[in-house]
């Protein structure tokens, strides 16, 4: 199964991850989404950031850059009907012009409908559509 979501930050706090210097800015953020399409739901992520280019995105397409991000988000609401919770891992890095990402539903993080969900998430970082997150998912039975 597959769906698609847009996502609203409404709240971003960060914090210093650990001491950097003029070239490099290392931050630990928390951030609360919300969500809407097949995924109606509220989400928090605790999300690590290195970059180097202190005024850019920490990954953006088509803009040379380096730097990379790892974040882990707990979804709760409900998913194509479904209610429930579950734990998405995501990350990326960037040499260049073009980032690598994965994200991943983390094993055995679902709940109540959503229990044994599986699956990838991924976040296109289209400029021409922000806050889109795509959900492959599978449950069982």
């Amino acid at each position: 199964m597959q769906v698609s979501a847009k996502y609203e930050i409404v709240s971003w706090r960060e914090a210093e991850a650990f001491p950097a210097d003029d070239a490099l800015r290392c931050q630990r953020v928390v951030v609360h989404k919300r969500f809407a399409g097949g995924l109606e739901a509220d989400g928090v992520a605790t999300v690590l950031i290195t970059s180097a280019d202190l005024e850019l995105p920490v990954l953006s397409v088509g803009t040379p850059r380096s730097g990379g991000y790892v974040a882990q988000d707990h979804i709760t609401g409900r998913l194509d009907g479904r209610v429930g919770s579950f734990v998405i891992h995501h990350g990326g890095h960037q040499r260049g012009d073009a980032p690598e990402l994965f994200g991943v539903i983390v094993p055995g993080s679902g709940t109540d409908d959503l229990k044994g969900i599986s699956g990838s998430v991924r976040f296109p970082h289209d400029p021409d559509r922000p806050g889109l997150m795509i959900i492959d998912y599978q449950l069982p039975g």
